[in-house]
């Protein structure tokens, strides 16, 4: 090979390197933090239609090409709008010591800009969390993964008259794809499990757990883990278990996925046994004591949104007895599910009864008022009537409501007084 043409290239390429190593030097001592952060923010503003918003106390450059923030808070913005100049509230959401995220370079040009996925890795409470974020067409990659994550800094764990004292060592995994054409298409696990957890004690209207139950705190848990599997539009739970001596937690149910992740639906139910000394405890509590059944164990239903979760109790739940599986969760109830079919033939078959009895009502009536003249006839307690429930529709199936027109105490229904019932004349047409 000419020799000058070696001399040339390493020229070239030594050029090419000098020239990268003064921009990333400059970069990095002299990046524009304040002009990145607003341009962060307004892009984080846009693509969330303002819902969301953020504050961080330094942008920096990170790696070729990503930037990293210290201190970092997200907000939730207020829907409502504010007249005048008065600002918008927004309520902080999450925190995180430490944020920092790229673009990966080679499979963004290799898709032409098709695929784009972003690395990042956070410092939470003192535990990282690393994952991907991506999106090709119309699927949406979520990976995160982190260990070691200590329960003892977490501060969701405490309401406004309770607070629990939780140690423990945890470990996330989650690996999703979500298809936002195809719902159903999405799949993927989450998994959640904690090693060590014990439960140290804590605090319920102005009294603390160890001075109510001596003896009991802290209490060591040999099994606590939570597995969701997604298929078919749902995460499903797998397998949903806290055991201890003191207190068994099963948890069952699913997260119906929508196209925007934030507002997928939860549909969770927790189930809880605990020992003689914490059930006199939960007896008197008040968001425990309506939901025991006659077994001994409280339910509790956890439903909303996954940015707005709501527990609340379950008060039916000592007429309705489940049946925990061996992985944690529930069985589904025992009433058969009948098909579509079924229902419409069954809602047709007590139509005819109903046609046929108004028949033979009014032949009765016709009877009654040929011996014995014309007479008001007797009007039938409308509770005694037979009703027919509408049919069971299936998710976004049409209604044939108009059929038998809106029942009472609905929009359309016209509750006119019935006519001064007289004196009940004795005949086969009375209903008993």
């Amino acid at each position: 090979m000419n020799p000058l043409w070696l001399r040339y290239a390493g020229v070239l390429a030594g050029s090419v390197l000098w020239a990268a190593i003064v921009f990333f030097v400059g970069l990095h001592f002299a990046f524009p933090s304040e002009a990145a952060k607003q341009w962060l923010r307004y892009q984080v503003e846009s693509l969330s239609d303002r819902q969301w918003t953020f504050e961080a106390a330094d942008i920096s450059a990170w790696r070729l090409s990503g930037v990293s923030a210290e201190d970092v808070t997200v907000y939730k913005v207020a829907r409502r709008i504010r007249a005048g100049d008065e600002p918008t509230p927004v309520t902080p959401y999450a925190h995180a010591d430490r944020l920092s995220a790229r673009i990966e370079i080679l499979p963004f040009l290799a898709s032409f800009g098709k695929a784009k996925r972003i690395d990042y890795k956070t410092t939470v409470f003192g535990s990282d969390v690393t994952g991907v974020v991506g999106r090709t067409g119309s699927v949406t990659q979520v990976l995160a993964r982190t260990k070691e994550l200590d329960l003892a800094k977490l501060p969701w764990f405490s309401g406004e008259s309770w607070s629990v004292d939780l140690t423990g060592k945890a470990n996330l995994d989650v690996d999703l794809e979500v298809d936002s054409e195809d719902i159903e298409k999405s799949e993927g696990h989450i998994r959640l499990d904690v090693d060590d957890l014990q439960l140290v004690g804590g605090e319920a209207m102005g009294s603390q757990f160890s001075d109510i139950a001596s003896g009991v705190f802290p209490a060591s848990f040999s099994e606590a883990v939570l597995e969701f599997e997604v298929k078919d539009g749902k995460a499903e739970v797998t397998k949903g278990r806290f055991t201890s001596e003191p207190v068994e937690i099963e948890i069952g149910g699913n997260i119906q996925l929508r196209k925007d992740l934030e507002r997928s639906r939860i549909a969770l139910e927790i189930s809880l046994k605990f020992n003689e000394q914490l059930d006199r405890l939960a007896r008197i509590a008040p968001m425990l004591s309506a939901s025991r059944d006659a077994d001994g164990t409280y339910h509790l239903t956890t439903t909303g949104t996954v940015l707005a979760p709501r527990l609340r109790e379950e008060r039916n739940s000592a007429t309705r007895h489940r049946t925990p599986t061996s992985g944690g969760g529930f069985e589904p109830d025992s009433a058969p599910s009948t098909s579509p079919e079924d229902r419409e033939k069954a809602r047709e078959e007590r139509l005819e009864r109903l046609k046929e009895r108004r028949e033979r009502m009014k032949q009765q009536r016709e009877a009654s008022g040929n011996q014995n003249g014309p007479q008001h006839t007797p009007l039938i307690d409308p509770a005694m009537e037979e009703r027919v429930p509408p049919p069971m529709l299936e998710e976004g199936g049409p209604s044939d409501m108009e059929e038998e027109g809106p029942p009472p105490h609905e929009p359309g229904y016209v509750d006119e007084p019935p006519p001064a019932e007289p004196e009940p004349v004795e005949g086969p047409y009375i209903e008993e």
